[in-house]
């Protein structure tokens, strides 16, 4: 959900393209992967939040307070962080998960999040952000 509405902001506040070209593939792919995990959710009866955590909503509002090469780098930062974190905990869940339809969905969406962690690093690298490869 945070990746969805990040994307939605970067889309109207970057000037790069770039940037914009990014958020664009966040909000497509991360709402048709919400999409899956809330059908998988819902099928369990497991209730999802319907709206952001503190952590994502202070991050929201960080970014919205900058524009600029400021947004993008942070923006950008942001993305890195977030997406080397979803591709560990899908591996792990891949690894040592206990629900077989949760294994499914972390198999299903691990190579789309790969990706995104490799076009964040391209984009961090070319607008020179700190740690853009692992």
């Amino acid at each position: 959900m945070a990746e969805v509405d990040l994307g939605k902001l970067a889309e109207q506040k970057s000037t790069d393209p770039k940037v914009q070209e990014f958020a664009a593939m966040m909000v497509k792919d991360h709402s048709a992967a919400n999409e899956k995990l809330e059908s998988l959710a819902s099928s369990n009866r497991i209730p999802l939040p319907d709206t952001l955590d503190a952590s994502h909503e202070e991050t929201k509002t960080r970014l919205e307070a900058l524009s600029g090469d400021g947004f993008n780098k942070s923006y950008i930062e942001t993305q890195l962080k977030a997406h080397e974190k979803t591709v560990d905990l899908l591996e792990k869940e891949i690894s040592s998960g206990q629900d077989a339809d949760a294994k499914a969905f972390a198999q299903s969406v691990l190579p789309t999040v790969k990706h995104h962690l490799e076009a964040a690093r391209t984009l961090a690298s070319e607008a020179g952000v700190k740690n853009a490869s692992r």
